[in-house]
């Protein structure tokens, strides 16, 4: 197949299951042999063979759309000294199209049978607007990652999109900043980790200001039964002030006492303006939309955290062309690297290499 034709990439990594040996010399050259045979007999274009002690890697150009999941069971099928020693639980496949004309089959398919959506690590669904979402995601350019029997859903220009988030910054100029108003609510999972420290937490609070915390006591603590975080002042419960710079108590607090900040903390507060939404398909399957908040239609439409006109800030760490001696435009970065630790403490490390695979 000639380069140029190729509409379709396909990347197939296996990894080896952690108590089996590693690909040897003669399996890499068997594998080689097969693959290689199996993409001229396809009029498939064999872009990439990588071979590491502990997985394999295939790339594969296409002008057509494959049934991608079938071509590896078919691999596995003819390779089964590597089905042996893989960990399917493993296995990632990711799907790029690199023409936006050509349609992708099998995510309007997965689309069109989504019948409810909520944001990740909450329980919020937004059903109302659901069809709107489904006609907006039809109109991106979207990746395909495949882990096991988990999809998601990559906006590849979302995840692009350039931040700074400098926030001890912002604070010194607007205060409050992005935690004013109605806090994120805690996961369930994170709750329950939340509720083991709370009496901690709330000392800690008690030490930066003796007033607020008596203010924060009259409303019933710093969280409510539901998760959700009460409010004190216009801002969130947890936040605290130190030498004129506002900060998260309970995300200090976990750096003090290395606990993990994506265990401890709201997930929403850590993520911005990463947005995750699982869409739930009529087989009660879970996609999940990996993408971001970084424009106001979309953040108003669909975004958690609702529109920033409510927001009394200039929002520069969105706005890479609005950047100053404080926001310097050297230190804007793409929102998924930004977020690279969440993303590998959520989904895994080998999630994340894919991920830079067709970002």
């Amino acid at each position: 197949m000639i380069d140029n034709e190729s509409k379709w990439y396909y990347t197939i990594t296996w990894y080896t299951q952690g108590n089996k040996p590693s690909f040897e010399e003669e399996i890499q050259e068997m594998a080689q042999e097969h693959i290689a045979h199996l993409c001229e007999e396809q009029n498939l274009l064999l872009k990439q063979i990588e071979m590491r002690s502990n997985s394999l890697k295939i790339k594969i150009n296409s002008s057509i759309q494959l049934n991608i999941n079938k071509l590896v069971k078919h691999l596995q099928k003819k390779l089964p000294a590597i089905t042996d020693l893989v960990d399917e639980e493993k296995t990632l496949i990711t799907t790029t199209s690199g023409d936006l004309s050509e349609k992708d089959r099998r995510l309007e398919k997965l689309l069109n049978s989504v019948i409810d959506a909520e944001y990740y690590d909450m329980e919020d669904s937004f059903t109302s607007q659901l069809e709107d979402l489904k006609s907006y995601l039809l109109a991106q350019k979207l990746s395909v990652i495949e882990k096991n029997d988990q999809i998601f859903l990559v906006d590849e220009e979302a995840l692009k999109h350039e931040i700074n988030l400098n926030c001890f910054a912002c604070t010194k100029l607007y205060k409050y900043g992005c935690c004013c108003g109605s806090p994120c609510n805690l996961g369930p999972r994170n709750k329950k980790v939340f509720d083991k420290h709370l009496l901690n937490i709330e000392e800690e609070v008690k030490a930066y200001d003796e007033a607020t915390y008596k203010k924060i006591l009259a409303k019933g603590g710093l969280i409510a039964s539901d998760g959700s975080i009460n409010e004190c002042d216009g801002h969130c419960a947890l936040l605290v002030e130190e030498e004129g710079i506002y900060k998260c108590i309970a995300h200090s607090y976990a750096l003090k006492r290395d606990i993990p900040i994506y265990e401890l903390c709201p997930l929403s507060c850590l993520m911005y303006p990463l947005e995750i939404i699982e869409l739930i398909t009529n087989k009660q399957r879970k996609l999940l939309l990996l993408t971001s908040v970084v424009s106001e239609d979309f953040a108003h439409r669909f975004g958690r955290w609702g529109s920033y006109n409510t927001l009394e800030v200039e929002l520069r760490c969105i706005n890479k062309k609005a950047h100053n001696d404080v926001f310097k435009e050297e230190d804007y970065r793409p929102v998924y690297k930004v977020n690279k630790a969440l993303l590998c403490h959520e989904f895994g490390s080998t999630f994340y290499e894919s991920l830079e695979e067709v970002l």
